[in-house]
């Protein structure tokens, strides 16, 4: 069985233009790659801390200086039958208050923030956690010899295959009810959300194009089981003990799911027995690795973006979310099957689970990396079994990593409430569409800026697949608090919202984008216009790391982080010499002129503002092959001005290969690129540079065929130079004979003037400034 309890984002929405990661094959292997270097824990520490989560507090003095402008939708007490009383105000805050850190006014030249705007190297220490665990256990001894629970149990050793199912789920829901009787000081009572377990199998969950899983079981909330199988009136113990059938007409959807299960053993019966007495000792059980061996820790890591990058499917994140897949597993290695969640309407932070048999191991998921625990035989050790199911009975929206301010839509689909006829059914809808109709939400970004956008989301800007790395999710929004806003007949501004997990030491892109307007009078209008930004969770992975003891740093920890653009048009949209003079000076272009702007700025590096992060995250199909050599031996080695150069090579020549009509739409012959593995990645792209000719670019591309042949060959001795351990010739030379190869192409079009790049100079014109 598998609990994945992860931190993820709430806005659920998924972009069809990432078509870097598109598929379930090319997400897979990366994901095995990012497990490979997980961290570890003990399954009992992991445990104290969702305890700890679940603590009965009073509310945090509000000190912040932004108001979260979306509030909770109002909900009602349901006669659900669930045993137990239900806790009040379960929709606790995020420990951390979200707070404006950007910049007064990031567009004008000049110095950045003071150090005072910049991350802590030392943030505060939360307060030791008290054990809570130890108190849940002997609370949990009196259910164990439950005899209803112990018939559930045997049913499920004694199944075979598919009939193991309801008994399982049986015995989950069963372990819920008894668990919600438990009443622990410090800790509030069950949550609104009452889960229980449904056996999904063989329906299948959807959201994202091209991406869906069918896992055996799931955890939904009563409000989400009621919706989905029409089941308005139906009460807990009702509903827990049927073995439910999803109607025809509807259709599960990732943001539905608080846990998806996946079932599988190699035992038939399975052998595990139950104790003659049950006791709160633990025998723990080794971590899996990615090999058939069981081990502490292993290997490489990869990723889709190199060498960690993020995540796994939602849209929005939020700082922690308890997302859990259980899953019952046939072998001890990992596999992709152990996250389904990850493609799921989930994104960035979660803890999972993974079970072999009647064996359960917990994971957390989050843009920092994997965290494994300790395993439990959770037949023979089913106190500990009873706890985790208390802890996910109490846990609240935000504690599952739901954001209710980024997307108050989640409201409807897992909160009791009131109808109020905006999302009655309708037997006309197309089963296409979402389940939960559009709705709009509106968030203060700061004093002055408030944005709208609508929710929940389907079709984002860019929304990569990954596990681990930056998340970077971007998406449209208009400006709420632009008073021309109001006026019927006017259109409001529209923007562009950027959400990402860069490492909480970094800089503020906002701050290095207004130092940059201050290095060149001519750089204004290739550096883009900063709206506003804010910090969503200043500390992100730090916090889970700091719980469980792992003594992280904030060099290595990741923070959420919003930023607000102007939007700007892609180079894509430009055909022909203006995409290539575009792409010369950056990566989109403003609409009033051809202003080609540097729009990303996750790779950069800012002397004397933090350490040099060698092991940035990027790209696989458009990193250097000689960088992706040296990552496998080393994630932090050193990036070369050339790596960055070839970089953008990779992009041209995948724009000649693999956009038409404005859209991603690769040949078949580099269909392979697109790819999380390095390996993969090196050989077919080497192959491109030995036979560059037998590739075909598009019709619209064709006039720059020979200049993309021209330029291949210039990669390939370059790349064969560093493979042989010679020496590249300096920054500037480099620069100069790439621009040369283009500018001859390009002839007879008016060059861009600037920016200026001092010393440089090219023979054919003098579109670059020369001053030495």
């Amino acid at each position: 069985m598998q609990s994945d309890i992860s931190a993820t984002s709430c806005v659920y929405s998924f972009s069809t233009t990432s078509e870097l990661t598109s598929s379930q094959e090319q997400v897979d292997s990366s994901i095995v790659a990012d497990l490979a270097t997980s961290e570890c824990c003990d399954m009992e520490t992991m445990l104290n801390v969702l305890l700890n989560y679940c603590r009965d507090l009073p509310p945090p003095p509000n000190t912040a200086s932004i108001t979260s402008t979306p509030q909770l939708l109002s909900t009602e007490k349901y006669p659900d039958g669930l045993p137990g009383a239900s806790s009040e105000g379960t929709a606790r805050p995020s420990a951390a208050t979200p707070q404006y850190h950007g910049s007064p006014d990031p567009n004008s030249a000049g110095n950045p923030s003071g150090p005072a705007t910049q991350p802590s190297e030392n943030p505060t220490d939360p307060p030791t956690q008290p054990d809570l665990l130890q108190p849940c256990l002997q609370g949990a001894l009196e259910h164990c010899k439950n005899a209803e629970l112990q018939g559930f149990l045997d049913e499920f050793k004694k199944g075979k295959d598919k009939a193991r199912y309801v008994p399982l789920a049986n015995a989950l829901n069963c372990g819920l009810s008894l668990s919600s009787t438990m009443q622990v000081p410090e800790i509030r009572g069950p949550s609104e959300l009452k889960p229980l377990f449904v056996v999904s199998d063989p329906d299948w969950f959807h959201w994202r194009s091209g991406v869906q899983r069918n896992p055996e079981l799931a955890l939904l909330s009563l409000s989400a089981v009621r919706q989905l199988y029409d089941k308005p009136h139906g009460d807990w113990n009702s509903l827990s003990k049927t073995d439910l059938d999803l109607p025809e007409e509807a259709k599960f959807e990732w943001p539905d799911a608080l846990a998806p299960v996946e079932v599988k053993w190699n035992e038939s019966p399975i052998q595990s027995e139950r104790p003659k007495e049950y006791s709160t000792c633990l025998v723990p059980i080794s971590h899996l690795s990615v090999d058939d061996e069981r081990k502490d820790s292993t290997g490489d890591t990869s990723s889709n973006t190199t060498p960690a990058s993020t995540t796994t499917s939602s849209s929005i994140p939020s700082s922690r979310r308890v997302q859990s897949p259980l899953s019952m597993g046939s072998s001890d290695n990992l596999a992709p099957e152990s996250i389904p969640s990850s493609h799921s309407g989930r994104s960035l932070a979660k803890v999972s689970g993974q079970a072999t048999n009647s064996k359960l191991w917990l994971w957390w998921y989050d843009p920092q990396g994997a965290i494994q625990t300790t395993g439990i035989d959770f037949i023979q050790n089913l106190p500990h079994l009873l706890v985790l199911l208390f802890a996910l009975q109490r846990l609240t929206l935000v504690d599952w990593g739901f954001n209710p301010e980024l997307d108050p839509s989640i409201a409807l689909r897992h909160l009791p409430t009131k109808t109020d006829g905006k999302q009655k059914k309708s037997s006309k809808k197309n089963p296409s569409t979402p389940r939960i109709e559009p709705m709009s939400a509106e968030v203060d970004v700061n004093k002055e800026l408030k944005i709208r956008y609508d929710v929940p989301m389907l079709d984002l800007l860019h929304d990569p697949f990954c596990l681990s790395g930056r998340s970077t999710k971007s998406f449209e929004v208009t400006d709420a608090s632009d008073v021309k806003a109001s006026d019927a007949k006017a259109s409001p501004k529209r923007y562009v919202a950027k959400l990402y997990w860069p490492y909480m030491s970094r800089f503020k892109e906002e701050d290095l984008i207004k130092a940059a307007r201050g290095v060149a009078d001519d750089l204004g209008n290739h550096l883009p216009l900063v709206i506003g930004s804010r910090d969503i969770d200043p500390m992100g992975t730090f916090r889970i790391r700091q719980e469980l003891g792992l003594k992280p740093t904030t060099s290595s920890s990741r923070a959420l982080r919003m930023i607000i653009f102007e939007r700007l048009i892609p180079i894509t949209d430009l055909q022909g010499d203006k995409f290539l003079i575009a792409s010369l000076c950056s990566v989109a272009q403003r609409s009033e002129r051809c202003f080609g702007v540097l729009n990303d700025w996750d790779l950069s590096f800012w002397a004397g503002h933090g350490e040099f992060e060698a092991d940035l995250t990027a790209t696989i199909p458009y990193v250097a092959i000689n960088l992706l050599y040296a990552w496998q031996e080393d994630s932090k080695s050193d990036r070369k001005y050339y790596f960055e150069l070839e970089s953008f090579f990779w992009c041209m020549i995948l724009t000649f290969l693999a956009v038409k009509d404005r859209k991603l739409q690769p040949t078949p012959a580099v269909a392979g690129w697109l790819t999380g593995d390095i390996s993969q990645s090196v050989k077919d792209r080497s192959d491109y540079l030995r036979r560059p000719r037998r590739f075909h670019v598009y019709e619209a591309w064709t006039a720059y065929r020979d200049m993309g042949f021209e330029i291949s060959e210039w990669i390939h001795d370059r790349t064969l130079d560093l493979e042989r351990k010679k020496g590249l010739d300096d920054d500037l030379v480099l620069l100069r004979c790439f621009l040369e190869m283009v500018s001859r192409k390009v002839a007879d079009l008016e060059m861009p003037t600037s920016p200026k790049v001092e010393g440089l100079y090219c023979n054919s014109r003098s579109w670059f400034d020369v001053s030495n």
